[in-house]
């Protein structure tokens, strides 16, 4: 793929090229995991979070449970060793013990924990204005209801007054 050039806007926001987003299989409301190398370099990969109680998350607790049952684990001596093994099988390279992530976990899971608040809060935000505008096309239907019974009634006492 050839080199592409992205131009920062208003709040750090990026527009990526659409060739980018086609081979990330990545879209709207897509979380990317952005990690900048001690040369100075951004990658750019798509991260995937299973949102606690969906299909897709049983799913990967059902073959997480399955492969520990089989004995598919390692167990490590430390966090590090742990981070290491990881850094190395996800082909990133190894790196030295300084320059290993040292965020608290508990830091982690509270970003983690937000974007899937902030992505909840996005979908209840857009529900709430399609309940809106549900609500006043029912208002509407409702009120062309009530002028089509009116018509009814009129033109029932009209034929009642010629039937007579």
């Amino acid at each position: 793929m050839a080199r592409k050039f992205v131009r920062i806007r208003a709040k750090n926001q990026i527009t990526l090229p659409p060739d980018v987003v086609a081979k990330l299989h990545v879209g709207e409301d897509d979380y990317l995991q952005v990690e900048v190398t001690s040369g100075g370099v951004a990658q750019i990969a798509p991260a995937r979070l299973a949102v606690l109680g969906t299909e897709e998350a049983r799913e990967a607790n059902r073959r997480a449970e399955e492969d520990f049952k089989a004995g598919r684990y390692r167990e490590y001596e430390n966090g590090q060793a742990f981070a290491k093994a990881l850094f190395s099988r996800e082909g990133v390279q190894a790196r030295s013990e300084p320059d290993l992530p040292s965020r608290p976990i508990g830091r982690i899971e509270r970003e983690i924990i937000g974007a899937a608040i902030g992505r909840t809060d996005r979908t209840a935000r857009k529900v709430a204005r399609a309940g809106a505008i549900a609500r006043g096309e029912l208002d509407d239907i409702a009120k062309q209801v009530e002028a089509l019974k009116k018509k009814l009634v009129k033109a029932s006492n009209k034929l009642k007054k010629a039937m007579a």
